[in-house]
Parts: C-alpha cells; sequence; structure tokens
C-alpha cells in the first residue's frame, strides 16, 4: 500500500470518528464540548506519555480520563463555592489544563514525537512510520487499526443506543417520565469523544480535532431533516474532505493534513450556507 493511500485511509477514519459523536454534539448544541474536552485533557495524555514513553500506551487514554474528571469536579467546586457562575469556573479550568499541558510538552517533551508543534495540528505524515508487524509481517500503521477499532466502538454505541440517543436529544423530558435518564447518554458520549480525542490528536492535533467534529455535523444540519440523514450526509462530508484534504495537501507539500481538511471543510459549510437559497430548504428543525 503505497504512503498516500495510507494517509488517506488515516485521514478518512479520523474524520469519520469524530464527526459520529459530532451529530449528537452540534444537536444538543454542545460542539463546543469538543473544545473544552480537547484541550483540557492534554495535561492527562502528556503524563502518561512521560511515565510510559508510549503513544500507543492505553494508560493515555486513562491519564485523560482522569484528567477529565478532576475537571469536572473543579468546575463544579469553583462553581458552587465563589461568585464565579459556569462559564467562567469552565474557561478558567479548561485554559489553565491547557496551558499547563502546553508548558509540560515545551519543557519535556519538545524534542520527541510529542511536540508543541504535532500536539496543536497533529503529525499525520509521521503516524504511518510506526508499523504493527506481526510474525514478520507488515500489517499498516498502528494507529490505522486503533482508528478502526475506535470507528467499531462509535458504530457500535450509535446503533446500540439509537433510540434512547434521539430521546436524549430531542425529548429528554419526555424520556424521564419513563424513566430513562439522558444524562447518562450524556455522559456516555462524553467520555466516547474524550477517547476519540485521544486516538485521533496524533493525526489532526488539538486544535484541528475540533473542526473535524463540529464542522461535517453543522454542515449536515443545514440539507437534512432527519438525524439518521443528518448522521449519513455528515459521515460522507467527512470521508469527502477527507480525500480532497488530502490530495491538496500531498500535491501542495509541507501542509498538514488535518489542516487542509479542516479547511475544505469550512469552505463546504461557507458555500452551502450562502447557497441555500440555490438548494430546496428542506429544514427547519431535525425532527425524530
Amino acid at each position: 500500500m503505497s504512503l498516500l493511500v495510507e494517509l488517506m485511509v488515516i485521514a478518512v477514519l479520523s474524520t469519520v470518528i469524530m464527526s459520529l459523536p459530532g451529530n449528537y454534539l452540534v444537536l444538543r448544541g454542545n460542539s463546543l464540548s469538543t473544545f473544552a474536552l480537547s484541550h483540557s485533557v492534554l495535561t492527562g495524555i502528556v503524563v502518561a506519555y512521560l511515565i510510559t514513553e508510549d503513544l500507543n500506551s492505553p494508560y493515555l487514554i486513562i491519564g485523560a480520563a482522569l484528567t477529565g474528571i478532576i475537571i469536572v469536579w473543579l468546575v463544579e467546586l469553583i462553581a458552587s463555592s465563589s461568585h464565579v457562575n459556569l462559564d467562567a469556573a469552565l474557561g478558567l479550568v479548561y485554559l489553565t489544563f491547557f496551558a499547563l499541558g502546553i508548558l509540560l510538552v515545551a519543557r519535556y517533551t519538545a524534542n520527541t514525537v510529542l511536540s508543541v508543534n504535532s500536539v496543536l495540528l497533529g503529525s499525520i505524515a509521521l503516524v504511518p512510520f510506526d508499523r504493527l508487524i506481526i510474525n514478520g509481517r507488515d500489517l499498516g500503521p498502528i494507529v490505522s487499526w486503533n482508528l478502526l477499532i475506535l470507528l467499531i466502538i462509535n458504530i457500535g454505541f450509535l446503533a446500540g443506543f439509537y433510540k434512547e440517543i434521539k430521546i436524549s436529544i430531542f425529548d429528554p423530558e419526555y424520556g424521564r417520565l419513563f424513566g430513562f435518564r439522558p444524562e447518562l447518554i450524556n455522559l456516555a458520549y462524553m467520555i466516547l469523544t474524550s477517547i476519540s480525542i485521544v486516538v485521533v490528536f496524533r493525526v489532526a492535533g488539538i486544535i484541528v480535532v475540533v473542526a473535524l467534529a463540529a464542522i461535517p455535523a453543522a454542515t449536515s444540519y443545514l440539507i437534512t431533516r432527519k438525524f439518521h440523514q443528518m448522521i449519513l450526509v455528515s459521515t460522507g462530508l467527512a470521508v469527502l474532505t477527507a480525500v480532497i484534504g488530502t490530495l491538496i495537501s500531498w500535491f501542495w507539500g509541507d501542509v498538514e493534513v488535518a489542516s487542509v481538511i479542516s479547511t475544505v471543510s469550512g469552505v463546504i459549510f461557507i458555500g452551502i450556507l450562502f447557497s441555500k437559497r440555490l438548494i430546496p430548504k428542506v429544514i427547519q428543525e431535525v425532527p425524530v
């Protein structure tokens, strides 16, 4: 398999993985939660990497999860015990942890694969060189297999709890009447999003990963009218932008693939947004 094809596969898997929970976050109005999560869990990722010195270690996921728990606790503590409102507490805690993570990277891992540039923008060009070799057989980049497993988990969660997810988005009060707890779905999605961020940030970086989650879903929201349509269209857009972005980066040269993909996604979103008069208006809301 050529390097271009491997890069394209990695890009497609990464964009689709982030776009799936992105649909949920956009409809819930929580798309910026990805921004907060991606920035704040950086500290846990860096600390776990300093201990294991392995970007493929499962301890990075554990470190990110523990950091997330600490952050939620601190936000609630600050908001409940002072005159600081919830939004201010969120900004204070998230940005503090993000700054701490950047300081740790700059101080301890600047000369490793976990450099400031790779953390912020990703390093997809270097990922294919970390190969999975079993019994002397090259099975491709390790990250491809990690992404594939995570994609299966994302699809499995969406398929297994599809009804519950729709209820938690469109009518959570109705669900509570029948003993359903929408907050559990939200918690599960936040955990799954955190895990996705840990795996994808090597490819897209902490900053760009937010665009991969939000833009395909937001674009799909403009031109669809049902939840399942939104999922399918956002997935298609994720694949399309990943392919186009990889090709542009490959032939342009010396440009981070994830940044190009995000730019292409943004251009498509703006194009659809400003051409809605030329497109039949088929959406006022996204019904169940």
